[in-house]
């Protein structure tokens, strides 16, 4: 996890040259991870899908990279009780910084001054450093123009997710083990996904 603002910067400057979107510090999803069902859960771990599973929560950065990994909370859990409960989400709210997020930036090329700034989904709380997108009725052709700058973004959290399941495959269907056994293997395969990187992926429990 980036503990300087030069680390931030150097993320911020691979989202611009990728993906073309300034001050962005990183992009935030949920995941559900499919689970038996536990016994005499009660519906604590059926989720919308109608099947049981963990919630996980990551940030991820430009290149596919997890910075943050949260996993564990029930499968009837949304994602925004998720992120408001989690590690990241008070950092967030921190107003010490605790996370060393750079202070707003002029975007490339104007005289605009933003907040560095997270992408998300519908799905998670709108705040000065979480931007996501408009709602998708009677937008102007500058908000269609922004969902798909803050969308392209946000698909390197989804890919990141995807390129998970594709190398560890026990993530695949639905994991024969105990919550808190899921847990320590997903923990795992992203600590793995990591390990060719010489940045330590930062765990939150």
């Amino acid at each position: 996890m980036p503990s300087t603002e030069d680390e931030w910067n150097n993320i911020i400057n691979d989202f611009f040259n990728y993906w073309n979107i300034p001050n962005c510090l990183g992009a935030i999803d949920g995941k559900l991870v499919h689970v038996q069902r536990p016994a005499k859960c009660g519906g604590q771990y059926f989720n919308y899908k109608r099947s049981y599973s963990v919630n996980m929560m990551a940030v991820v950065d430009a290149s596919y990279r997890f910075l943050f990994v949260t996993v564990g909370a029930q499968g009837s859990a949304n994602d925004a009780a998720v992120f408001a409960g989690s590690k990241f989400g008070e950092a967030i709210a921190d107003s010490s910084n605790p996370l060393s997020i750079p202070s707003s930036k002029q975007i490339h090329l104007t005289d605009i001054e933003t907040p560095c700034f997270f992408v998300a989904d519908e799905a998670y709380p709108l705040k000065s450093n979480i931007m996501k997108p408009f709602s998708a009725w009677g937008l102007t052709a500058s908000e269609r123009i922004y969902n798909y700058r803050i969308s392209r973004a946000r698909r390197t959290v989804e890919n990141a997710f995807g390129i998970l399941v594709n190398r560890f495959r026990i993530m695949r269907g639905s994991m024969q083990l105990q919550p808190d056994r899921v847990c320590e293997v997903v923990m795992a395969c992203c600590a793995l996904h990591r390990i060719n990187d010489n940045r330590e992926i930062k765990t939150i429990h």
